[in-house]
């Protein structure tokens, strides 16, 4: 959503502050769905929440005051990562034949914990530096340590994002970097769209998903980059 604010003009500190705007309100109503979809990993989800609602703060305090240039480079790596992730791992479950992950713990171990607790402060902080809902880095975390199938990891991530989008967007407001006249119509249509999507990110293959947001994002952090 950042590097679409960007695209349709706004300043890249306005971009990141508008785009949290509308994932607060994007992230509460996918939030509802996953929560009645009985997915959510509540341990997990609340150990990460303890650590990234102070971390994306101190993200969105920082980047009211970082160069707009720097700041567009730090939005554009890193979603420029996170669309190579995507695309990785769909090459190798295609070429391997590799299924899902299906082993879902809901009582994960005192390390485990800990493991999530220091990535939540890393994505919250990203998160609330970057404009993003920071689930790019939760995700991996919940796939890959704890072996969540990725459903179970979508809706344990959407869990702990509203939360911390409060938290980003009220630092963006007190600092002015939230245009209202374009964030309130994006706030209209995305609600339709985050409560349909959300309950198609459901049924949807994983494979399909990957491929498909891995492609978009790639596309537009090279746009980012880009002199």
């Amino acid at each position: 959503m950042v590097p679409l604010f960007y695209f349709l003009g706004l300043g890249m500190s306005n971009a990141v502050g508008t785009s949290k705007f509308v994932i607060t309100f994007i992230s509460f109503v996918s939030m509802v769905n996953y929560l009645r979809s009985g997915k959510v990993n509540y341990r997990v989800g609340l150990v990460a929440l303890a650590t990234m609602i102070p971390s994306s703060y101190i993200g969105a305090y920082l980047s009211g005051s970082l160069n707009s240039s720097i700041l567009k480079f730090i939005v554009g790596s890193f979603i420029m990562i996170y669309s190579l992730r995507l695309l990785s791992t769909y090459i190798r479950k295609k070429v391997r034949k590799e299924g899902e992950e299906n082993n879902h713990d809901t009582n994960p171990s005192l390390n485990t914990l800990l493991k999530c607790a220091f990535v939540g402060l890393i994505a919250g902080f990203i998160a609330g530096i970057t404009g993003t809902a920071g689930g790019s880095v939760n995700m991996p975390l919940y796939t890959t340590v704890l072996g969540m199938p990725i459903h179970n990891a979508v809706a344990t991530s959407f869990f702990t994002i509203f939360p911390t989008a409060v938290i980003a967007t009220t630092q963006h407001i007190l600092h002015g970097e939230v245009i209202y006249d374009v964030a309130i119509p994006f706030v209209t249509g995305s609600l339709v769209g985050a409560s349909i999507g959300s309950r198609l990110a459901v049924k949807m293959k994983p494979q399909t998903l990957r491929l498909i947001i891995g492609c978009v994002l790639l596309i537009t952090s090279v746009k980012m980059l880009l002199p």
